[in-house]
């Protein structure tokens, strides 16, 4: 194996962890929402869903 079939194995294996990453964080932000732990009412987020 050379230098340039490593390096294109490591952003392989980079990539592909990104990926799993990115669908586990998909699939986890899914059920909570931005908000549903916060109570401060100063947050941007929840200026929109205030009952003023």
């Amino acid at each position: 194996m050379n230098w340039q079939n490593i390096a294109v194995g490591i952003i392989f294996v980079a990539v592909v962890a990104w990926l799993i990453r990115a669908l586990c964080r998909a699939i986890t932000t899914r059920r909570y929402s931005r908000c549903s732990s916060c109570d401060d009412a100063s947050c941007p987020y929840k200026k929109g869903k205030s009952n003023e």
